[in-house]
């Protein structure tokens, strides 16, 4: 049994390579467009990006809450039990006050505000 690949093949990939390589355009390609979107889209663009960030962050917080759940139930030290809790406490907080925020920042966007500078709200500036 032969491995080889039958001859009428490779002339083939040959001219259909050669063939693009003539089609192909030459020189730069033209510039994308230069315009900015307008502030209508630029604001449906934030807000479906805040949306996304909204959702990322309370699948993430499901399962940070599920894994500090977990340590908690095969714990038998108090202290530490108590310590977990206290950290997914701070961590539920957190995750409300960027909550909040993002809801803030899309509602705004959505009656027509301007975009907020940054509104993912991770904590950073705005």
């Amino acid at each position: 049994m032969s491995l080889r690949a039958p001859a009428f093949g490779v002339p083939l990939v040959l001219a259909s390579l050669a063939g693009l390589a003539q089609t192909a355009p030459r020189g730069p390609l033209p510039p994308a467009a230069a315009t900015q979107p307008s502030p209508a889209v630029q604001r449906a663009q934030k807000a479906a990006l805040l949306r996304d960030a909204m959702q990322k962050d309370a699948l993430q917080r499901s399962f940070d809450h599920a894994s500090k759940q977990s340590i908690r139930d095969r714990t038998s030290d108090p202290a530490t039990a108590r310590q977990v809790d206290a950290a997914d406490q701070a961590e539920q907080r957190a995750y409300e006050d960027r909550q909040r925020r993002r809801a803030q920042d899309l509602i705004l966007l959505e009656n027509g505000a301007p975009a907020p500078a940054t509104s993912t709200g991770d904590g950073g500036p705005r």
